[in-house]
Order: C-alpha cells, then sequence, then structure tokens
C-alpha cells in the first residue's frame, strides 16, 4: 500500500511538469552523454591536435583546456532542467510523509484508541536532545492519578504547561492521528526547567531523565507521597516517592535475573538500618542501580583509577504486580511503564490495557510477553501506581 500523501504535496505533484522520457529511459541517455562529454569528445579533440600541430607545451595546455570546457559541460547538462532531466517526482509508493507538519496534516489508517502516540524529538525543525521528556511523557500518560494531577486546572504554573501538552496528546488521539506533534518535547523541557534549575532550556543538551521525573514527583501534594521511617537508634520519618535499589553484582557471565521484591527487602533491612514504610506513596518511582568495581585487567587496559565503577547488566524480575509491605498491610502497585537508557538516548516501555508498547520518540512499536518481560528487565527507571479499586480498571486518557 502506497504511502499517505499531504494535500499539499498532492498539489505540488500535480502541478510538476512531466518527464517525457521513463525513468529507465532518462538514466541511459545522461550515461551515454556522460561518456560522450567526458572521454570521447576530449580524445578526439587531443587526436586533432596531435595531427595538425607539433608537440609543444602550448598543445598540451590547450588539450588540458579543452578537456576542462567538457568537464565543466557535463556538470552543466547534469544539473536538473538540462537536457535529460531526472524525473520531476518519485512515484507515489517512495513519498514518505512529511513529520515536521502538524499532527492534522498527516492521514493515516484507523489506530487502537490505546496505541501511543509518537512525539517528535524535533525544535524548530531540527534534530534535538529531548529525548529523556518525551519518555517520561509517555510514562506518565499510562499512569491515571499523575494525568489526573498535572492536567488539573488548579494545579497552577508551571505545570499548565503538562496540561497543555496532554490535551495536544489527548487531540492526535480523538483526531486518529500517529504523531502528537502538536505537542511539542520543548514544551516539556521547559516545564521541567521549572522544576529543577539544573536542567537546560537549550534543546542540544541531554538531561537525566531519572532526576528529571525524581523532580516532578516530589512537586506532587504531600498526601500523594510516601512516608518511612528508620529505626537506627533514634526513629525519624520523612517523605519519600522513590527507592534507589541497587542490583547485586553478577557473579557468572551470564547471571540469572535478580527478583524485585528481593531487592525491596534487602533495601528495608540494610544493616543496621531498618527501614518502615509507614504509608505507601500513590506513584512509586524505582530506580535500579547497576553498578560494580572494574576489574583490574580494565583498569589497566584503560588507564582508569582506582576504584572505578562501571555499569554491569544482570536482569530484573520486574512483576506487573508489586507487593509492598508497610505498617497498613501488604500494598498492591501495578506496573505503569519504565525508563530505558542506552547510548545515550532514553526510551520509554509503556504497558497499556491491551498490550505493551516501546515508545522511541516518533516510533511506537507493540511488544509481545516475551519482548516485554527483556525490556523491563534491563531498564533503569520502573513506575509503579498503587491499585485501588476506582483505579484498576480506570483508562490512561485525558
Amino acid at each position: 500500500m502506497s504511502q499517505p500523501i499531504h494535500p499539499n504535496q498532492s498539489a505540488q505533484l500535480q502541478s510538476a511538469p512531466q518527464s517525457p522520457l521513463s525513468d529507465r529511459q532518462a538514466l541511459v541517455c545522461r550515461t551515454i552523454l556522460q561518456i560522450v562529454l567526458r572521454i570521447l569528445i576530449p580524445f578526439a579533440a587531443m587526436f586533432m591536435l596531435a595531427a595538425v600541430l607539433p608537440l609543444t607545451g602550448y598543445t598540451v595546455i590547450l588539450s588540458a583546456g579543452m578537456i576542462s570546457i567538457c568537464a565543466l559541460a557535463a556538470l552543466l547538462f547534469q544539473r536538473p532542467g538540462s537536457i535529460c532531466p531526472p524525473p520531476e517526482h518519485p512515484g507515489p509508493s517512495v513519498i514518505k510523509p512529511n513529520l515536521s507538519l502538524p499532527v492534522n496534516a498527516i492521514q493515516t489508517d484507523a489506530i487502537p484508541a490505546d496505541r501511543p502516540r509518537g512525539i517528535l524529538n524535533r525544535v524548530n525543525n531540527q534534530p534535538a536532545n529531548n529525548c529523556w521528556a518525551n519518555a517520561i511523557a509517555q510514562v506518565l500518560h499510562q499512569t491515571p492519578s499523575i494525568l489526573g494531577w498535572l492536567c488539573n486546572p488548579n494545579t497552577g504554573y508551571p505545570f499548565n504547561a503538562f496540561r497543555t501538552f496532554y490535551e495536544n496528546y489527548q487531540a492526535a488521539v480523538d483526531q486518529n492521528m500517529p504523531l502528537a506533534a502538536a505537542a511539542s518535547s520543548q514544551s516539556l523541557r521547559e516545564a521541567f526547567a521549572e522544576l529543577d534549575s539544573s536542567i537546560s532550556l537549550d534543546s542540544n543538551i541531554t538531561t537525566d531523565a531519572d532526576e528529571a521525573l525524581s523532580a516532578l514527583l516530589w512537586h506532587m501534594p504531600d498526601q500523594m507521597k510516601g512516608i518511612m521511617g528508620e529505626e537506627n537508634g533514634a526513629a525519624t520519618e520523612y517523605q519519600f516517592v522513590e527507592l534507589q535499589l541497587h542490583v547485586p553484582q553478577p557473579d557468572t557471565a551470564t547471571p540469572s535475573p535478580v527478583t524485585l521484591p528481593e531487592m525491596i527487602d534487602a533495601y528495608c533491612n540494610a544493616g543496621s538500618e531498618h527501614r518502615i514504610i509507614s504509608r505507601a506513596p500513590q506513584v512509586l518511582k524505582i530506580t535500579l542501580q547497576r553498578h560494580q568495581l572494574a576489574e583490574p585487567s580494565m583498569l589497566q587496559q584503560f588507564h582508569l583509577a582506582q576504584p572505578t565503577f562501571v555499569r554491569h547488566n544482570r536482569p530484573v524480575d520486574a512483576p506487573e504486580l508489586l507487593t509492598l509491605p508497610t505498617e497498613e498491610g501488604p500494598i498492591q502497585y501495578r506496573m505503569r511503564g519504565c525508563l530505558l537508557h542506552g547510548g545515550g538516548h532514553y526510551t520509554a516501555g509503556i504497558d497499556t490495557p491491551q498490550r505493551p508498547y516501546l515508545c522511541d520518540d516518533a516510533r511506537v512499536t507493540p511488544l509481545g510477553p516475551s519482548e516485554w518481560t527483556r525490556l523491563k528487565a534491563s531498564a533503569t527507571v520502573l513506575l509503579y501506581e498503587r491499585v485501588s479499586q476506582d483505579q484498576s480498571s480506570a483508562t490512561p486518557l485525558v
């Protein structure tokens, strides 16, 4: 099936002059012309000069001049609009939609309402480094309690930028469009910069998605945050919205996955610090820290100082439903999505009511069960939402 064509592109195709030759005929014509101009004519001229004039310096200079003139003529004839021009337009089967156009200009077949919409990573039609903001936006869109808070008109500045973004995102869903192009990722960067002064407004500078998401969650109302206490001689309590869990170092080349409940238990009972969750947060962010000391051979090979930490790749078994032990009793959470980081680029994995997806800026790819399991296992950030009777069947739409 041919690609859809924007109306402006269609008008340009209709008004473009039609080439009198087919693509194959034009290619043969241009090839023959180049052979004649660049090879046959210069050599014929040199033979004629050699037959008429004695071999002197003037003859060599004259021959070189003729070859240069022929080469220049070949370049001029090769330009569009000259003899045997290339076709003015490709066939409709190879025309691609202009992704920089407004979202309502791109026509597509029916798209499932639950399918995430791609987000362009461009500013002023130029590539940008806003992948971190796009990834966070996709995960938050699947988290009803966060989405409801951000889109509440009473939430106020600077969260009105998030509200506008998701209104545009929802417009793409309502209009059956594949890209939330009107929902600029740069507007998200500006909103995050208001929350965290360390985030640059320069679209060419990337940002740590983990830190940016934490900055947003810390601005939630107090009733949405959790409360944790420590028994280390003097009982203390503090608010929390995230758990930073250390993934144990692998001891084999192909390590077995470590489970998330195991790491939470190790976190709550680390050494002499016994952590107790008094109140579970509405949204729980889990950061997976995969660091280990570099081997001596690596230190020597890359001339690194001791100690140097490197990232390992031990997988984590992250369940869809997570039970968090608290003083209130076990609290159940449902996974909404995860953030992945590799090669300086951020992507997001999200779990919709129908199926999971991988969101890579404008590209959205459906995942099978095994693909989703592998994706979660390598994530750097997991986002869970507390399950309640009114939220277990909620749809993550504005």
